[in-house]
């Protein structure tokens, strides 16, 4: 009983002792004023958001040089979309009508593997050939093929738009194109040309082939000569040939006519491609590995950014 009792006073005496016992160890609250945050957190919020998109050359601090060209100020160098000669060299634009040549051939070799999935390819490749022959057309300076290039231009996008099926129909055609290239490669002149006219880019320029053929050049065959020291050192002018390409689409995207062509964010970033391939075949030409690999790094920056507002 006696011990019953004691325990129950213990208790008693620990609810009333516990509150102050607390009270004495509680801290302070703290007190702040009104600058006390002054510099932590923006006062507005529009503070921290940036107005526009950043340019890469203002990041890298680097500034494209056009082939050929002197040094002027910004807004004399910033658009050279059209100036062809400054955005590819004719070797370049030569020897991947040749690449692409090659690849064309050998889609149209037999009409099973065309019919198979071969045209497919094939349209691809018309459509590119198309594309650098119209450049040729109007290419400013010496190059192979010039007086030719409006026919074979008007011809192989013709096929391109018709090769949408493997039919034994669009394999002949394809064959024919085969032959025309043969024939204006080795020399001579096309058999048949059509008649010439002034075409917009957009009817010549097909935009879906366009962004596929920027992809390969610029995830796949620019990176593998690029990541490594030996690809630049050793292949200097296949570099310049490929970011000269990427170069080429990048002015042509933008051509009056073409889709999303009158978008100031999508010119914007096109521009930036094109600035950033300049880049690439510059420092392949003197030999600098380290600034060729960056350069491709800034072109795929800039597709990457393209393609989340715009794919």
């Amino acid at each position: 009983m006696f011990r019953s009792k004691s325990i129950v006073f213990v208790c008693l005496l620990g609810l009333l002792i516990a509150p102050v016992i607390a009270k004495e160890r509680r801290a302070k609250p703290p007190r702040f004023g009104a600058d006390s945050f002054r510099g932590v957190f923006f006062e507005d919020i529009s503070e921290s958001v940036a107005a526009s998109r950043p340019n890469v050359q203002a990041l890298r601090g680097i500034r494209p040089q056009v082939a050929g060209a002197e040094t002027k100020d910004d807004e004399e160098t910033e658009d050279v979309g059209g100036a062809w000669n400054k955005l590819a060299s004719a070797q370049s634009i030569e020897d991947e009508i040749k690449r692409q040549k090659l690849l064309f051939d050998s889609d149209v070799s037999q009409p099973g593997a065309f019919k198979s999935g071969g045209y497919v390819a094939a349209r691809t490749e018309l459509s590119i050939l198309a594309t650098l022959f119209g450049v040729v057309h109007y290419y400013e300076g010496d190059i192979r093929w010039k007086e030719q290039a409006e026919a074979a231009r008007n011809l192989l996008a013709r096929t391109a738009g018709n090769c949408n099926s493997g039919s034994i129909q669009v394999f002949n055609e394809c064959k024919s194109r085969k032959q025309d290239l043969d024939d204006l490669l080795g020399g001579s002149s096309l058999s048949s040309p059509p008649a010439a006219t002034e075409t917009e880019w957009s009817r010549i320029a097909d935009r879906s082939v366009l962004m596929s053929y920027l992809e390969a050049l610029s995830k796949e065959k620019l990176p593998d000569l690029t990541n490594d020291a030996s690809g630049v050192k050793d292949s200097p002018d296949k570099v310049k040939q490929f970011s000269d390409m990427v170069a080429l689409v990048g002015s042509i995207l933008i051509q009056e006519g073409m889709d999303e062509a009158d978008d100031e964010e999508y010119v914007n970033l096109s521009k930036q491609m094109l600035d950033a391939a300049l880049l690439v075949g510059q420092a392949a030409q003197k030999g600098d590995a380290d600034g060729a690999r960056k350069a491709v790094g800034m072109i795929n920056q800039a597709c990457d950014a393209c393609h989340e507002q715009y794919r």
